[in-house]
Parts: structure tokens; sequence; C-alpha cells
């Protein structure tokens, strides 16, 4: 149980505000809301198991303490380089985010554009990275399921509250949130590892 809240608090925390947010705000005026939920499940179920796959596949040929040292560090650095790269970003023209395309908000092909965007958007992000370093370390099934509901909650935040969210809160403030949610598991980790 432990892993899978962990797992879904860091990947929740992490992906409000992210560029995959953006993603959902852009495709959610065009895609029919029960698709828009579909594409989103499929997206961030088969982004989850991909990473945590990889993490799996690498916690199984590390052994355990040099592990966790190397999780939570890595965690630390993704904080801080969220962090700073928050002070940096403006938000503005870094992400390419895709317009809605011509198929229509009911058609079959607006379920695969969401899937296609939303993975565009996190492979090889920092919660992938993420995920696939707590794999290693933890329940491979915890931390996919974890992570899974980690990024559906966020996404669905992104459709039902994301444009509130955007107007009154700046990138900058939500990335650090994320940040802070990275530099907080880090360190947890490492005073774990040193108890």
């Amino acid at each position: 149980m432990g892993d899978l809240l962990a797992a879904l608090t860091l990947v929740f925390t992490a992906e409000i505000g992210d560029k995959s947010q953006l993603v959902v705000l852009t495709l959610s005026p065009g895609t029919d809301t029960r698709r828009l939920m579909v594409g989103l499940a499929v997206a961030t179920a088969g982004l989850s198991a991909m990473a945590v796959l990889a993490g799996a596949a690498v916690g199984a040929a590390l052994p355990e303490r040099p592990l966790a040292l190397g999780v939570g560090l890595l965690f630390i650095a993704l904080g801080l380089a969220a962090w700073f790269g928050s002070l940096r970003d403006t938000g503005h023209g870094s992400d390419p985010v895709p317009s809605p395309g011509p198929d229509t908000p009911r058609s079959p092909a607006s379920v695969r554009r969401v899937v296609l965007a939303f993975v565009a958007a996190e492979l090889g992000d920092k919660t992938q990275l993420a995920t696939a370093s707590m794999a290693a370390a933890g329940s491979a099934w915890a931390v996919w399921a974890g992570a899974s509901l980690g990024f559906f909650t966020a996404a669905t935040l992104a459709v039902m509250a994301g444009r509130w969210l955007h107007g009154r809160m700046s990138e900058t403030a939500l990335a650090r949130v994320g940040a802070i949610g990275f530099l907080v598991v880090g360190t947890w980790e490492l005073i774990s590892l040193a108890a």
C-alpha cells in the first residue's frame, strides 16, 4: 500500500501544471468527454506500464541499498531541475501542444488522438523516470497502479478545473508545486535509507 500511495502522490503532484495538462486542456473542448476519458485511461495505464517494466528490470539487476540511494538522489535532482526550470521557463512556446485536428469530437479517431497527444507529452518525462525508479525499488504492481491513478487523476483535474487554475495561478507556481513533491519524496527516501 505504501508504494501505491507514494507513486500516486508523486505522479499526481508532479503532473499538476505539466505539459500533459496543457495537452488535455487543448483537447477537451473538441473531444467528447467519454472519449477523452477513455483515451486518458489508456494512455496513463500504458505509460505507467512502460516505466514500471523498465524500472523493474533495473531493480532486479541492482542491490537494494545502492538502488534506494540512487532513487533518493534522482528525486532530489528532478526536484531541483523542476524548481530551477520553473524559474527560467515562461511556459510559452517551449512545448508544442497539438491542435484539436480534423476529426469530430465523437469519432473513434478522437480517442486515438488523445492517446497519441498524451503519450507524446509524457514519453521520457520526469514522471516516467520517477515511476521507473520507484518500480525498481518497490512493488511493480503497486507502483503501476499508483502511477496510473496519479496520471489519470491529474489529467481528470485538467479536464474539470484546469482552465480555472491556469487563469488564476502561474505556470511557474504550478511547476514549483511539482518540484517540492520531488524534493520531499527524495529527501524521505534518503532519510529512510539512513534509518
